[in-house]
């Protein structure tokens, strides 16, 4: 039996590399399409780049895993081709990324935040991601060192320019997927750590909450922003329970 098409598009400054720990058992139910953000130095780059990944495979029905800003573009991807894609699996999920200062609850950062992050970038770029890097991380997750881990790993595989890294906060700042989520007729699976101090977890209840088809919220305890790093294991469980797999 073929193996169903699943795109997976990475977080803001990710090589594709950092879905590594979940490769091997997502390989055995899909074939596996990697998207990155290299080369994007406009807003609308990243749909382009998901488009020219779709096009040039000639993909019909397909799947689509996202995670954080890539949660954004797969998003907008499903509500695209809402008969085209069957899965939505998404990790550290926003439909948008800034917050609404009004909002009792915030489900995002403010828009200041994200500027001053960007003038930061240009100064040290790598202080600047260190610190981005350290805080997708939970306490109890720093406590195993596993945010030292994993920067050491990224470190030997950063494919990004800063002019690239600007991109992307910049459609961050931008990108806004929440009039998407009705359209999208796909099985959508959210996956959030509890303690994600990046996309906070009502960030995924907004978009649970607005899906009309089937969906799934897990909210994983004492867990930070990257969930299939620091539990792949459990991750890899919930989406073979949740899909049938």
């Amino acid at each position: 039996m073929s193996r169903t098409p699943l795109l997976l598009l990475p977080g803001w400054g990710m090589p594709s590399s950092v879905w590594k720990p979940m490769l091997p058992e997502l390989e055995r139910s899909f074939e596996l399409l990697f998207v990155d953000w290299c080369g994007i130095v406009d807003l609308e780059g990243f749909q382009r780049q998901v488009l020219s990944v779709i096009h040039r495979n000639s993909l019909d029905r397909f799947s689509v895993m996202g995670w954080s800003l890539g949660s954004l573009a797969a998003l907008q991807t499903a509500a695209m081709y809402p008969s085209r894609v069957g899965n939505l699996i998404l990790f550290g999920a926003t439909s948008r990324f800034i917050s609404d200062e009004k909002a009792t609850e915030p489900a995002g950062w403010p828009k200041r935040i994200v500027e001053r992050m960007k003038r930061q970038l240009l100064k040290d770029p790598t202080q600047t991601l260190d610190a981005f890097y350290h805080s997708m991380f939970s306490e109890d997750e720093k406590l195993k060192a596993l945010d030292e881990i994993f920067i050491n790993q990224l470190h030997e595989d950063q494919p990004y320019s800063v002019e690239e890294l600007v991109a992307g906060l910049d459609y961050l700042i931008e990108a806004s997927a929440r009039k998407d989520v009705n359209l999208i007729q796909s099985q959508v699976l959210l996956i959030h750590g509890e303690a994600d101090q990046i996309c906070p977890p009502e960030a995924s209840r907004i978009i649970a909450s607005g899906v009309s088809g089937p969906v799934h919220l897990e909210l994983l305890a004492n867990t930070g922003h990257i969930p299939f790093f620091t539990q792949p294991q459990q991750c890899l469980s919930v989406i073979k329970e949740a899909l049938k797999l």
